[in-house]
């Protein structure tokens, strides 16, 4: 693909004739402002508009841009097929939605990494930019940025990168921008940025921690995103309550990559949503954290949000809460807001897994919590589960079938549930457990389909055994995402668009197979493709959590 336009196309007439043309129109409310004589920031989302126009991180990250003094941000995400098709056949470059400069003629382009399917993606951005995905083999193009929870294990993702942002962007970002500003000069700014805590820098860093932001206040919260112009995964007001989680579950990485649990006040939390409200015209305000009713003054906070917008016609809604939490003084408030359903992850009703991964949730907790739901006017409640633990057996699977039936007999509400199959991931307990037949896990999971009196959700074998390599993958598998992308791999995280053939292609590409990597075995003595960036608990924590779950 070209770098840049052979001549400027008429976007007015042709973006109208694509599905859904208001995604690359850069037209909405809010949109990223110009800044003449500014360094030029791409901020990139490698997947469809709606679901990183839902993301509060993306947003937090082009205020962050947005603020600093001397840059300019645009926005761009993965083009959807028939763009794609047109840029393909008439040689366009992929180009930011703002004011379609084309993406190699930025200084900086900026990916934020969130879930390993979206890998491909980020290489076919590329691509359609015109530059090369090997940072060792990019010549004169924009320096290639990278931040978000996939870099908890960075082995892969290095060979594509400049620079890498690990763990939270609001106390690092800035430093990175003022030091850009200040040097200019590529190798020069890269070989300082390497010093900065919480940057890591391909080539030149051996190792680094993730960055925690300390002040975790209002000082980078989006108050006025650009609101989009069409619908959205979650088109609402993502306010973020507190950080952490006070729960430190083993299978769990989201409470390791942001440790230690912090909040905000009452009084900050309140006027974010004021000036959210007024900026974007949104009616809910979701309460966003791993475990919303932790914040130690959540009676309050409910009660201030509720009598402040009431007379708007704006309500609440929190989805991640405790059920002990919910079946006390909490649930009269929590009835006031848009019912929508109410959500529980148990994981597990059995004792003794619930032993094996540290969640401490009795079962007589989240039937109590969910007839208290139906009394105050709830119609839904959605459980999520999860399959594949330690020492799981046949008994362990009955009891989710039977643990379905109890909750729908005592509260008679409808019952949704899901289903999916534990991922080992980097910086937890289970980082060195060997996986399981992933024939097996779907058995597992179709058994409890055909059996639970709920509508039960399926998981997609192929998706999840390339989930499962790809989170603990080494640096060898760049090689894979290349052949990946070259068979044709794109929007991953799509069921309709996933093609598990294309990955078995792409292994014996590179002389191996999937289940080479997925059955790969993690000694407890081995350095870990992942250890050269550190989190949370540290290996020997992790390990004596590890021999406790699995009996060792």
């Amino acid at each position: 693909m070209r770098r840049d336009f052979r001549t400027t196309p008429d976007w007015e007439n042709i973006l109208p004739s694509f599905q859904q043309p208001g995604r690359y129109s850069g037209a909405e409310y809010s949109a990223y402002p110009e800044r003449k004589n500014s360094v030029k920031f791409l901020l990139a989302f490698p997947d469809d508009y709606s679901i990183g126009m839902s993301s509060l991180g993306f947003h937090t990250v082009g205020n962050i841009i947005n603020s600093h003094p001397g840059f300019s941000c645009e926005r761009v995400f993965a083009p959807a097929s028939d763009l794609e098709e047109w840029m393909r056949r008439e040689d366009i470059p992929l180009f930011s939605i703002e004011r379609k400069r084309a993406a190699a003629s930025f200084d900086i382009i900026g990916f934020s990494m969130q879930y390993e399917l979206s890998f491909t993606n980020f290489l076919n951005m590329l691509e359609l930019s015109g530059i090369e995905p090997l940072r060792e083999e990019r010549r004169d193009a924009p320096i290639i940025m990278g931040g978000g929870p996939s870099f908890a294990n960075p082995a892969a993702l290095s060979a594509f990168f400049d620079i890498i942002i690990l763990g939270e962007a609001e106390g690092v970002l800035p430093q990175v921008l003022s030091l850009y500003h200040e040097e200019g000069e590529k190798k020069s700014f890269l070989k300082k940025a390497a010093e900065i805590g919480g940057v890591f820098v391909p080539g030149i860093s051996r190792s680094a921690r993730f960055a925690v932001f300390s002040g975790f206040d209002n000082r980078y919260f989006p108050v006025s995103p650009p609101v989009a112009l069409t619908e959205c995964a979650h088109a609402r007001i993502n306010l973020e309550i507190n950080r952490g989680c006070r729960n430190r579950c083993r299978f769990c990485q989201a409470s390791a990559l942001y440790s230690p649990y912090r909040e905000k006040s009452v009084e900050e939390l309140v006027e974010a949503a004021a000036e959210s409200v007024a900026s974007t015209g949104y009616d809910e305000i979701a309460l966003t954290s791993l475990s919303g009713t932790d914040h130690t003054d959540i009676l309050r906070l409910l009660d201030e949000l509720y009598y402040s917008f009431r007379d708007l016609g704006v309500s609440a809604v929190m989805s991640s809460m405790r059920p002990s939490h919910f079946a006390s003084e909490l649930s009269g408030r929590i009835a006031r807001m848009r019912k929508g359903g109410i959500t529980f992850a148990p994981e597990t009703p059995s004792d003794k897994l619930k032993q094996v991964i540290g969640k401490n949730i009795s079962s007589d907790e989240i039937i109590s919590a969910a007839t208290e739901a139906a009394r105050l006017g709830w119609k839904r409640i959605k459980l999520y589960f999860m399959i594949g633990l330690p020492g799981e057996n046949t008994e362990d699977i009955e009891s989710i079938v039977k643990f379905i039936a109890d909750v729908k007999k005592s509260s008679g509400l409808a019952v949704t549930a899901s289903v999916s199959p534990l991922v080992p991931q980097p910086h937890t307990a289970f980082q060195w457990l060997r996986a399981e037949d992933p024939s097996l896990l779907l058995e597992k999971a179709e058994y409890i389909r055909k059996k639970a009196p709920a509508k039960v959700s399926r998981f997609n074998k192929g998706q999840y055994i390339i989930e499962s390599i790809l989170s603990r993958a080494d640096a060898s598998l760049a090689e894979l995402l290349i052949a990946a992308r070259k068979r044709g791999a794109r929007f991953d995280q799509w069921s309709e668009h996933f093609k598990f053939g294309i990955w078995e292609e792409a292994f014996r590409d590179i002389g191996a197979s999937w289940e080479e990597y997925y059955y790969r075995e993690f000694s407890t003595s081995e350095a870990l493709p992942w250890e050269n960036v550190s989190l949370g608990a540290g290996r020997k924590s992790l390990l004596s959590s590890y021999l406790k779950a699995t009996g060792g």
